[in-house]
């Protein structure tokens, strides 16, 4: 259901957040409309992404060749970014989604496709 049927559902848009508010647990398969979108992307938490930087230099005088210089250098910058981006929501394959379990965990699962045994071909 998106935020929009929960509203129409419940009579008003407040009505229709304070429902979806009372929920433990959100499972999302493929979402479509934006508002929809953004609560889910709301409800998982925010990861910090962690990139490296390294770069070297070396200098050396015209005058006096034998003097030189070099220099190495490493950085590190950290970034909180939300673990979903809502626009992911989006993208999800087919049978796919994610879910925001009890307290927090969140978790990107598939349903598998069951065959029954008799339709598989014994090679």
């Amino acid at each position: 259901q998106s935020v929009v049927d929960m509203a129409v559902k419940m009579g008003s848009t407040d009505a229709g957040m304070q429902s979806l508010g009372n929920l433990n647990n959100v499972v999302s398969l493929r979402v479509t409309d934006t508002q929809s979108q953004e609560y889910v992307a709301a409800k998982m938490l925010d990861t910090v992404v962690r990139s490296v930087s390294a770069g070297q230099s070396t200098r050396i005088d015209s005058d006096n060749p034998l003097l030189y210089a070099s220099t190495i250098s490493e950085s590190m910058k950290e970034e909180t970014v939300p673990l979903v981006a809502p626009t992911m929501l989006n993208c999800l394959p087919d049978l796919e989604f994610f879910a925001n379990i009890s307290a927090g965990r969140v978790e990107k699962c598939r349903i598998p496709i069951l065959v029954d045994d008799k339709e598989v071909a014994v090679a």
